[in-house]
């Protein structure tokens, strides 16, 4: 019975990461979509303009992976400002990654409860501190050759 929940886990777990696995498409393109400083804030309706722009590049472009650069939710409650911008993508399938800013430790969460709120999401590229750069959330990702492409192409730093 240990062996066949072990071998869940690990079946599961390896489904998990390749879900996450970033890869050039067919065409040798890889498309990313990069957004900024959308100081989000639950329950405030001038956030909802920077929501609606999100979903339009999203729908527009296609992205094969999205960046959140810094100041993205700002304001309380943290976690469900997350949970609403990245909802965004994950309903979309497309992975993402998160570089964290000045501001987004400002509201009582630190960067390491930031961290493991934003790793749990599905489609979330980020790993956990500790690697081989220092800080949190700062990470290098292979962006691997077509899906039968099993060669590092490129890495976002």
């Amino acid at each position: 019975m240990k062996k066949i929940v072990v071998c869940c886990v690990v079946v599961l777990w390896f489904t998990a990461v390749e879900a996450q696995k970033l890869n050039f498409n067919k065409d040798g393109l890889f498309k990313i979509a990069q957004f900024t400083d959308v100081h989000y804030v639950p329950g405030n309706s001038k956030s909802d303009t920077a929501l609606l722009a999100i979903q339009r590049v999203l729908d527009t472009e296609k992205p094969d992976m999205v960046i959140f650069t810094g100041d993205i939710v700002t304001g309380r409650p943290i976690k469900t400002g997350w949970d609403t911008v990245t909802k965004l993508v994950v309903d979309r399938k497309i992975p993402f990654a998160v570089a964290l800013g000045n501001h987004d430790d400002e509201s009582g969460t630190t960067r390491l409860e930031l961290e493991k709120i934003i790793t749990d999401y599905p489609y979330n590229c980020n790993y956990p501190a500790g690697g081989q750069l220092s800080g949190v959330m700062n990470n290098v990702l292979p962006v691997y050759g077509s899906e039968k492409d099993m060669q590092v192409k490129a890495l976002i730093y």
